[in-house]
């Protein structure tokens, strides 16, 4: 049941995006670009990765397993989904009254809208990514959800969920319901992450005593191919944790940097062509409705 549920949540997510993007491709080339599509293909195969392949049975007995999960979701799927551009490609997936009810929903001066921008706060979403992935560390936690299979799969769920707010703010990608924050505040949110994941990361490696109780039992009672003790697979896992989440939080931090001393080296800012074009003038949010001009523009020909 858990395998056919997600296995359709992903093809429906997969046909609205591929046509959305098709038809946004037709219009805006350098949005919908094939780039994007790539980006879009490799988050959800990390996804199908970490839910519905064998890597989600051996999670429950090798605990490098589970660390992958953590990995291939919030250090690959997540920041991959969002460099996709989806809202804007999966909104030109759906009918046009789905649009518009969209519309509405996220308006700055809708009850949902409102709700929706102060929950989703860059300092909450940053606490609650750290909470969630250092939970998803806690021995204690490990070692009560992991012999129920849907507890797990839950908790998987609530991870991606919680990175994919986080890297929603620092990929700065639609909706775009919060306007534009600073740089570093972005910088900042990233180097709060990476420091607890090298903290988390060093502490399962070096650890020179099993830390999940349950992952013991599961290797001394259990044969598997890969032939690991514990310790091994603890350090094996702390060191992915370490090496994999500095490059993703690390370097994403660096191109924030960059970005951050680019824009002041002194040059005074030089006017954008068409800065006054219909589509940056657009509140936030709204860029479909630009796009949606062109498209009826488009099609007017052939009726």
């Amino acid at each position: 049941m858990w395998q056919i549920l997600v296995s359709l949540w992903l093809a429906l997510l997969g046909l609205v995006y591929g046509r959305g993007w098709q038809r946004l491709h037709r219009i805006q080339p350098h949005l919908a670009t094939r780039t994007r599509l790539g980006f879009f293909g490799i988050s959800l195969v990390a996804v199908a990765v970490v839910m519905i392949s064998p890597l989600e049975s051996w999670s429950h007995y090798l605990l490098v397993a589970r660390s992958g999960q953590k990995i291939l979701l919030c250090m690959i799927a997540a920041p991959l989904f969002w460099l996709a551009c989806p809202f804007h490609c999966s909104m030109w997936g759906l009918p046009a009254h789905w649009r518009r009810g969209i519309t509405r929903l996220l308006h700055r001066g809708s009850p949902a809208g409102r709700l929706l921008r102060s929950v989703t706060q860059p300092g909450l979403a940053w606490l609650l990514f750290v909470s969630v992935f250092l939970s998803w560390h806690d021995p204690t936690f490990v070692n009560r959800i992991m012999p129920h299979p849907w507890w797990h799969r839950a908790a998987l769920c609530v991870l991606f969920s919680a990175a994919l707010l986080f890297w929603w703010h620092i990929v700065e990608t639609g909706p775009r319901i919060h306007g534009r924050y600073p740089d570093w505040v972005r910088f900042v949110c990233l180097i709060g992450v990476e420091i607890p994941n090298i903290g988390s990361g060093l502490t399962i490696a070096f650890q020179t005593v099993p830390l999940y109780s349950y992952y013991a039992t599961m290797n001394a009672t259990l044969n598997h191919s890969l032939q690991l003790s514990m310790l091994d697979d603890q350090r094996l896992s702390g060191g992915l944790i370490w090496v994999f989440g500095s490059f993703a939080y690390f370097s994403s931090a660096v191109l924030v940097l960059n970005k951050i001393f680019g824009d002041n080296n002194g040059n005074s800012p030089q006017p954008m062509p068409n800065w006054d074009a219909d589509d940056r003038m657009i509140a936030p949010g709204l860029e479909h409705r630009v796009i949606e001009n062109r498209w009826r523009q488009l099609e007017k020909p052939r009726e």
